[in-house]
């Protein structure tokens, strides 16, 4: 499984919200969440939930699935 994270800059984005906003939501550091939007680094599943809330993003439609996981 891998998040799409051009996806998730680009909802960020047209929502004008800051790295340091999302990061201060999801209790992390900018430097974190940064790593998380150039796909540098994992997050958890709860926050990663939350995430999709707060960028009003369908799970399915952003997350990318190997051919096994389909």
């Amino acid at each position: 499984m891998k998040i799409k994270t051009e996806m998730l800059r680009e909802a960020r984005r047209k929502k004008d919200y800051s790295q340091e906003y999302i990061a201060h939501l999801l209790d992390i550091s900018q430097s974190h969440y940064s790593k998380i939007e150039n796909g540098d680094t994992h997050m958890d599943i709860i926050k990663l939930g939350k995430l999709f809330d707060i960028l009003d993003l369908n799970p399915l439609e952003s997350i990318e699935f190997s051919d096994k996981q389909q």
